[in-house]
C-alpha cells in the first residue's frame, strides 16, 4: 500500500468512525434530556443499546488509530514519521474542536463527544516522544562510534 494511499485510507476510516460516534452520542443526549428522574425499561434499553454501539465506534477509532501508529513504526515508513505523526495529531486536534463544537451547537455533554479522541493522542504523542529520543540516542551512538 502506498503511502499517500496509506494516509488517505486511515484519515477516512477514522473520519467515518468519528461521524458515527458522535451521532450516537448527541442522540443519546436528546433523547435522555425529556427523562425525569423515572425511567422506563424501554428508554434505558434504547439508551444503554446506544451506549453499546457507541462503545463499539470508539473501540474502532482507537485500534485505527492505533494500526495507523504501528506502520508508522515499520522500517518502510520510518523516515515518513513525522509526516504521519503530524497529519494524525492534526487530525485529532481538528476533531477535537469539531466535537466540542458540536457538543455546544446540540447542547450534548462535551466529554462525551471528545472521550474518543484522548487516548489516540496520547498515543500520538507517546510515538512523537519516543522516536525523537531514539533518533537522538542513535545519534549519540553513532558519533561515540567515529
Amino acid at each position: 500500500m502506498k503511502l499517500k494511499s496509506s494516509k488517505f485510507i486511515f484519515i477516512t476510516i477514522l473520519l467515518i468512525l468519528n461521524l458515527g460516534y458522535i451521532s450516537i452520542e448527541i442522540y443519546k443526549s436528546i433523547l435522555s434530556k425529556p427523562l425525569g428522574p423515572t425511567i422506563t425499561q424501554s428508554e434505558f434499553s434504547r439508551i444503554s443499546t446506544l451506549s453499546d454501539f457507541a462503545y463499539l465506534f470508539e473501540v474502532a477509532f482507537i485500534l485505527v488509530s492505533l494500526t495507523w501508529i504501528l506502520l508508522m513504526f515499520i522500517k518502510r515508513n520510518r523516515t515518513h514519521f513525522i509526516q504521519h505523526a503530524g497529519i494524525h495529531a492534526s487530525l485529532l486536534i481538528s476533531l477535537f474542536v469539531i466535537n466540542y463544537i458540536l457538543s455546544w451547537s446540540f447542547n450534548a455533554p462535551v466529554g462525551n463527544l471528545t472521550q474518543l479522541l484522548y487516548g489516540p493522542f496520547v498515543f500520538v504523542i507517546g510515538a512523537m516522544i519516543y522516536f525523537v529520543l531514539t533518533e537522538l540516542l542513535f545519534k549519540k551512538i553513532r558519533y561515540k562510534k567515529v
